[in-house]
């Protein structure tokens, strides 16, 4: 599968590398370029062992892209219930995942239309009225 990988360099780079097969690496990528990947991708896999939110993850469903990704942490709110997780040190269970949204289109479809209706909880207009309701209860 091509796979595309975006950041910086890790000591595990070299190691993918070794692989073959169709891995291509980016870095220094701008919001708008980011934003392109996201959509032309056919899946999001999000392997972090840490993240302060998971900000990556609801980009990608922003993008109606469907999302893979640590079934522990802040992953769970920030993907919702349409997107697949995973042990991210299960190799197996990592690989038979990305193959199975890889092989089932219907699944994929019905993943981007539920991780988009999920993700609307975060768009800014609803942060915005949470707020606004924040600061009205606090000021009485």
């Amino acid at each position: 599968l091509p796979l595309v990988f975006i950041g910086r360099e890790t000591p595990y780079t070299a190691e993918i590398r070794k692989t073959g097969g169709q891995h291509y690496f980016l870095k220094d990528v701008s919001t708008e370029e980011l934003a392109v990947i996201y959509q032309l991708s056919t899946i999001f896999i999000y392997p972090s062992v840490y993240e302060g939110f998971g900000i990556p993850v609801i980009e990608a469903l922003f993008s109606g892209t469907p999302v893979i990704t640590n079934r522990e942490g802040v992953f769970r709110e920030a993907g919702g219930p349409a997107s697949v997780y995973v042990h991210v040190n299960d190799t197996a269970q990592l690989r038979q995942e990305i193959l199975r949204l890889w092989d089932d289109e219907s699944l994929r479809k019905r993943m981007s239309k539920e991780g988009e209706q999920y993700v609307q909880k975060f768009s800014d207009g609803r942060i915005a009225e949470q707020w606004k309701a924040l600061y009205q209860r606090v000021a009485q």
